[in-house]
């Protein structure tokens, strides 16, 4: 198995024997194209999440103790809806929206939302303006900044936090005037505020 292949490659690169009897391999990748140019014989679409599925996700990746107000449940559904049953996205959107009960924030983020997903076709191109909306919608340039910083790293590699901390503290990230503890508790601080967004896990 091969899992979340972004590019094409030759198979025999990478020691893999693509002549042998009785072999089969399976590849995940998000791009039909990479599917076509591997030369696979069959594919299988991942279908989005069911619209009940992913207002259950939502509800959840939200994390709202107590029950939304009827209003709000109803503009919050419609968020939903937009993330067009993409699991990211929609734990994305979710993260986002973690701890808000301003009818006028919720309707402006679905004022956004119609904005930016208004005719995307492919599920990469539904997904990356939800991603980018819930980036837009952290507060303050610190958040944003570490956030960038993560994307350094390869997908899914394992970041230790104080190894993070003291690498943001070196690029100047956190308040320079602050004592040192102050930085790393900074640190902490937007590491879990980004966790909280659902951007980082």
């Amino acid at each position: 198995i091969l899992d979340d292949v972004w590019k094409h490659f030759r198979l025999e690169e990478v020691g893999i024997c693509v002549r042998v009897n009785g072999c089969k391999l399976i590849l995940t990748t998000r791009s039909l194209d990479v599917c076509r140019r591997m030369g696979c014989s069959e594919f299988i679409k991942v279908e989005p999440l069911p619209e009940k599925e992913a207002w259950t996700l939502f509800r959840e990746k939200l994390g709202q103790p107590l029950a939304l107000s009827p209003d709000i449940e109803k503009i919050a559904q419609s968020v939903a809806k937009r993330c067009a049953g993409l699991p990211l996205g929609t734990v994305a959107m979710a993260g986002s929206m973690r701890g808000v009960n301003d009818i006028c924030e919720w309707r402006i983020v679905l004022e956004e939302l119609k904005e930016c997903t208004t005719g995307q076709r492919e599920m990469e191109d539904e997904v990356f303006p939800l991603l980018k909306l819930s980036y837009d919608r952290l507060k303050g340039a610190e958040l944003k900044h570490c956030f960038l910083y993560c994307a350094l790293y390869p997908e899914d590699y394992e970041i230790k936090r104080d190894e993070l901390i003291r690498y943001f503290i070196a690029e100047g990230l956190m308040n320079r005037s602050w004592s040192m503890q102050a930085k790393f508790d900074m640190g902490h601080t937007v590491l879990n505020k980004l966790e909280n967004a659902c951007l980082l896990e």
